[in-house]
């Protein structure tokens, strides 16, 4: 495939995770395997397969990062990307979305940016970086998809691999689902973050 055609799928997938990542904010929240397969086309490589972004050369960019270090001195349960918040109704977990003003936002090279811990549970032993969160829910149905979007979705004809399989245990038990979706939708809004910043070319 050449470059002007892998740039061209590279920008469709761009398109569709915007799209997707509003969906996801109307309350879709089946939309975030889906964001979380375009990230994973995007961003991950492994042997024979390699990531839109690496094969453009495109993984040398700086990547935005609006999250809390994890503490583990602290001894707590960690979620770095979801944030509970308590309505009149029930707690429920939402995308941080660069909402919070205590949390400056840094810039980090890919590698440290995708294995950084951003789920941590300290009396299993769990923790979490972004790209297992990726690959794990990838990997895992999280509702109902946006109907509106199933053409787009499937017109970028995505040959993305399902392996690895990553289990991420409940240890959150109902809450876990929505922590999971509620995080990579966050990772989608860092990326697109990123690439509007330093490849404006990739939009509009």
């Amino acid at each position: 495939m050449t470059d002007g055609r892998l740039k061209e799928e590279l920008k469709s997938i761009v398109r569709y995770v915007v799209m997707s990542g509003d969906s996801f904010d109307t309350g879709v929240i089946g939309e975030s395997q889906r964001l979380a397969v375009c990230l994973k086309a995007a961003l991950y490589d492994k042997e024979g397969n390699r990531s839109m972004l690496g094969r453009l050369g495109l993984k040398n960019i700086s990547f935005y990062d609006y999250s809390p270090d994890y503490r583990p001195e602290l001894e707590l349960p960690f979620s770095a990307l979801a944030v509970r918040t308590i309505s009149a109704k029930t707690p429920r977990y939402l995308p941080r979305l660069g909402q919070d003003p205590r949390i400056k936002p840094k810039k980090l090279p890919f590698d440290a940016w995708w294995d950084k811990v951003v789920l941590a549970d300290p009396e299993s032993g769990l923790k979490v970086t972004r790209g297992m969160l990726v690959l794990a829910v990838s990997n895992m149905p999280m509702g109902v998809h946006d109907r509106k979007l199933t053409g787009e979705y499937e017109s970028l004809a995505l040959q993305v691999p399902p392996e690895p399989i990553i289990e991420i245990p409940m240890v959150w038990e109902d809450e876990m689902g929505a922590v999971l979706a509620s995080s990579v939708r966050h990772i989608a809004f860092e990326l697109i973050m990123s690439l509007k910043e330093q490849c404006p070319d990739l939009f509009g």
